[in-house]
């Protein structure tokens, strides 16, 4: 199958991609190097399980790729947006970075046309598991964007501070009691917070998946 396939490879521990802690999950070392920014996908940061971290009945995985910047303007200053906004705006990209923007109101659509092949390999706002690797239905989500934060071409690309130094970036995760606050991330600690979705205004980083084939 797919996933033995990916089991079978070579694995290394998160330390060795910068990340601190020997207790965190070890992350595949699979076609391309974590960090490594491959032409016409994006920068890649792992691999995604759906039918382990998921639940997903059929064995399925998917690459996972970052853009090289964040969401910016016409002058290239990377824009603040609230949730609604953020969507609005990944919706629209068109050859951003060689893909167009997909629409999803929130991650729980977008693991559903996971699930279901719906999904055309769009840019996406993250779901907060590929964040900072919380909130996976099951287990931790060892490959994410703040844990690879420094590693090889994100380096030095997360730069859109707020005045006290904290780095806010929108995930696609609804909290659990109300759909009117979003799950957000601060770059500068990796902690986990819940924002209003048409109040506050946060950084984006989009990415998209590539199935395992």
């Amino acid at each position: 199958s797919v996933l033995q396939q990916v089991d079978s490879l070579f694995w290394k521990k998160q330390s060795d991609f910068g990340t601190s802690g020997s207790s965190l999950p070890r992350t595949p070392h699979l076609p391309w190097q974590i960090g490594q920014n491959v032409q016409g996908e994006g920068i890649y940061f792992g691999v995604l399980d759906l039918h382990k971290n998921y639940g997903s009945p059929d064995e399925k995985a998917y690459y996972l790729f970052a853009a090289p910047v964040d969401l910016a303007g016409p002058d290239g200053r990377a824009l603040s947006l609230t949730f609604e906004q953020a969507a609005d705006e990944v919706s629209k990209l068109s050859n951003f970075f060689g893909h167009d923007g997909a629409f999803y109101d929130d991650d729980r659509a977008l693991f559903a046309d996971l699930k279901a092949d719906r999904y055309g390999g769009g840019w996406v706002i993250p779901p907060l598991p590929f964040l900072n690797g919380a909130g996976a239905e099951r287990g931790f989500q060892g490959d994410n964007l703040f844990n690879h934060r420094s590693v090889g071409a994100f380096d030095g690309t997360y730069t859109a501070k707020q005045e006290d130094g904290r780095m806010f970036y929108w995930s696609s995760s609804l909290w659990p009691h109300s759909s009117f606050f979003v799950a957000n991330v601060d770059f500068a600690s990796g902690d986990c917070d819940y924002f209003s979705r048409n109040r506050a205004a946060l950084s984006v980083r989009v990415c998209r998946l590539v199935p395992v084939l």
